[in-house]
């Protein structure tokens, strides 16, 4: 069984790890990591992040608007927290 010390060092890399995707995403999206925090898991940071990409990369209205469309099953979670967020619902 690991140590006290081992466990507790342990569970301050995991909390050190999370704490910076946080700070990581209050970066890219407009609000301080607190807020983030509160909204989004770290998954589904990954998720928005692939997603904002995505968009990004599309070159043209058309291809960003099919690329929605296509996507928004897998996407529309993160894509409500972020309108929340961002009291626009």
């Amino acid at each position: 069984m690991p140590s006290f010390s081992s466990r507790r060092q342990r569970m301050q890399h995991i909390i050190n790890e999370v704490a910076e995707e946080y700070k990581q995403a209050s970066y890219w999206l407009p609000f301080d990591a607190l807020e983030i925090k509160d909204v989004f898991q770290a998954e589904e940071l990954e998720l928005f992040k692939q997603f904002i990409n995505e968009i990004q990369e599309s070159t043209n209205e058309n291809e960003r608007k099919t690329k929605l469309i296509n996507n928004i099953n897998q996407y529309s979670g993160v894509i409500l927290k972020a309108l929340e967020l961002s009291k626009i619902i």
